[in-house]
């Protein structure tokens, strides 16, 4: 009698993944059994930034008002209906807090390569409100922040960071709007750690600016010296 070959041991598959297939967060296909979170393809055409210097300084004009903070760095391009926002997409509303995670370590080796890491003093990832938080059940910008930091002696403080009122959807919002919405949203704890701290703020996209604006003032108001932004996309 000959033996049966199974097909998850041609493809790389396993047999759990036929029942309950895992999908790349990109592209949607069947993740093969030593892919994560994302595949292999998609993985190698990500739309990295690749920012010069001066577009790294045109973006943190967007910031002139807070000379404390020093640099922006940006992991990759959002495009409307590309792999990007598809991803966010995916992290944001399908429950796929690991995906977060994936994309955190792309991050942190990236930051590696640009030094933004070197000297820090922990990572604070931008918030939830409570009540989007438990209806998600989890921060993304927090499961970012995980994967950033694994392997790495850098602390996450998710509680240096309050969102004390909840701003809604801002996607469909102007400039102006997004500003005043944001505006007095975030709080920083009286915490003797804060003062003098060098801080990476963590979020998921930057677009206008106004949410890592109003989150970098409420910790400069608690005595931080230096922050450095960290987005995963930029939307233009």
């Amino acid at each position: 009698m000959k033996h049966l070959k199974f097909p998850w041991r041609l493809t790389g598959l396993a047999l759990t993944d036929y029942f309950f297939p895992r999908l790349c967060g990109g592209c949607g296909r069947p993740l093969l059994g030593f892919e994560e979170e994302v595949c292999q393809i998609c993985t190698a055409n990500l739309p990295f930034t690749r920012m010069s210097k001066e577009e790294k300084s045109l973006l943190l004009n967007l910031f002139a008002s807070k000379p404390q903070i020093s640099e922006v760095e940006v992991l990759l391009h959002f495009k409307n209906r590309g792999m990007v926002q598809r991803m966010l997409h995916q992290l944001k509303y399908r429950e796929r807090p690991g995906l977060a995670v994936e994309l955190g370590k792309f991050m942190g080796r990236y930051l590696e390569t640009t030094g933004t890491i070197q000297g820090l003093d922990a990572v604070v990832p931008v918030p939830l409100h409570f009540k989007k938080l438990k209806k998600r059940g989890y921060n993304q910008s927090e499961r970012l922040a995980a994967g950033l930091t694994e392997g790495r002696a850098l602390p996450v403080k998710e509680e240096w960071l309050t969102r004390s009122s909840t701003t809604g959807s801002q996607t469909k919002l102007g400039r102006v709007s997004r500003w005043q919405n944001a505006r007095e949203a975030f709080l920083a704890p009286d915490c003797p750690e804060l003062v003098g701290a060098r801080l990476l703020l963590l979020d998921d996209v930057l677009t206008t600016g106004s949410t890592l604006d109003a989150c970098a003032e409420a910790l400069i108001n608690r005595g931080v010296a230096d922050i450095k932004l960290a987005t995963l996309a930029f939307s233009k």
